[in-house]
């Protein structure tokens, strides 16, 4: 499976000028402070946060493709509860990575939108005891909102999606 990690361009050319929001000492600079180098040659339109969970590969492949992001281009970080360890990690060092790894998809590929993915019978909730699938349904979209409202305080130039995806592929947005 690819991440569609190809953003298809070759960034900015030397002398042309930066795009709007993008420029030196904006939230994803195109060039470093010292040098004037160009940070962001490769760019992509989105950065996902997404469960490892191998169940549903076939499910986010065809996601990508319906959000035209294996045209568009997407980092993907596939980590275990993908929104919890943002609203409620287990170690405040899971948070923090997530943090980082979005900040450096931005840096390196001008992201402008992240999306936030849980999805149905999620193994890292596995110790939550819910009692059906209603009250799972409302832990998630508790943990997509709390994940979605940390990256809006932290990147608040980057527009972010919240996702809950069911084990037969079927994406709801969660507003």
């Amino acid at each position: 499976m690819s991440n569609a990690a190809d953003a298809g361009g070759m960034g900015r050319r030397s002398g042309s000028r930066p795009k709007p929001g993008r420029e030196e000492g904006g939230l994803f600079p195109l060039a470093d402070r010292k040098g004037g180098h160009e940070m962001a040659a490769h760019h992509c339109r989105a950065c996902i946060i997404f469960c490892m969970d191998f169940r549903l590969n076939g499910a986010l492949t065809a996601f990508l493709s319906e959000q035209k992001l294996d045209k568009d281009g997407a980092d993907v970080i596939r980590v275990a509860g993908a929104a919890k360890s943002l609203a409620r990690p287990g170690d405040r060092r899971d948070r923090e990575f997530l943090m980082n790894q979005l900040a450096t998809s931005g840096r390196l590929h001008g992201t402008r939108q992240f999306y936030l993915i849980n999805h149905e019978d999620c193994g890292a909730y596995g110790d939550e005891q819910v009692p059906d699938s209603d009250a799972e349904l409302a832990m998630h979209r508790r943990d997509l909102r709390a994940g979605r409202a940390l990256l809006q305080e932290r990147f608040p130039t980057i527009e972010v999606l919240t996702y809950f995806m069911r084990l037969d592929g079927r994406a709801e947005p969660i507003s």
